[in-house]
């Protein structure tokens, strides 16, 4: 049972939900359907970055079981900064200035779960999603 109380100007409402049937104070009782749509309102457009991110760098394989590789596709973003972070933002990896591109981490260690890779470039900065299946 869930309770809201809707307060707008010269109105204010008490309803006790139950699935999709609400009784008011008042004894009415009816039943409704809301959406709620939460904005992003950083003002960070994500999927421009992680598109962008996906244009410079191939992650592969995803998911993936006893190593990674973060391979530049162009030269002009060899010098980039690799993180490994779990999902709760913990830090694993940092890794800095690439071999010719390249990125290999080994995995095995590491448990089983989603991870987040986080890659900054001078010019471009994005996350990627990665599976680790053992």
């Amino acid at each position: 049972m869930k309770k809201f109380i809707l307060m707008l100007p010269f109105f204010c409402f008490f309803a006790i939900v139950c699935g999709n049937t609400a009784a008011a104070q008042s004894g009415c009782i009816g039943s409704a359907t809301m959406n709620i749509i939460i904005e992003d309102c950083t003002g960070i457009d994500n999927d421009a970055h992680n598109s962008n991110i996906r244009n410079l760098f191939s992650i592969t394989p995803n998911p993936a079981d006893n190593y990674l590789t973060i391979q530049a596709k162009t030269a002009d973003v060899w010098q980039f900064v690799a993180e490994l972070q779990t999902i709760t933002g913990q830090q694993i990896i940092t890794q800095h200035n690439a071999q010719m591109g390249q990125i290999i981490w080994p995995l095995a260690n590491l448990p089983a779960g989603l991870y987040m890779v986080i890659l900054k470039t001078p010019n471009a900065y994005g996350t990627e999603k990665i599976l680790i299946t053992h």
